[in-house]
């Protein structure tokens, strides 16, 4: 983040919005060099039971065909994704 600004609104949010202020945060692009290992799986989710649309079958099929190390990974996905699923969420 390079810069920010906070605005304070005259007049009253509108629809029982609850907050004092707008912040806008102005950021730079500053792309990690290629040799950092871990970039190339950071934003990369193992398939899930969640992919094949609750289809447990399909997923079993799917998961026996692939390598030992993806099979943990979606299995591990598929187990977190289960416990976000519990979490009450708050607006």
């Amino acid at each position: 983040m390079i810069r920010t600004e906070e605005y304070t609104p005259e007049i009253p949010a509108p629809y029982g919005a609850k907050f004092d202020s707008i912040c806008i945060c102005y950021c730079i692009y500053k792309p990690l060099p290629p040799e950092d290992e871990w970039t190339k799986k950071a934003h990369r989710l193992a398939p899930s039971l969640d992919s094949f649309g609750g289809d447990e079958e399909a997923y079993q099929i799917w998961l026996k065909s692939q390598s030992e190390e993806t099979q943990k990974e979606s299995l591990a996905t598929t187990q977190w994704l289960k416990t976000q699923a519990k979490q009450p969420t708050e607006v």
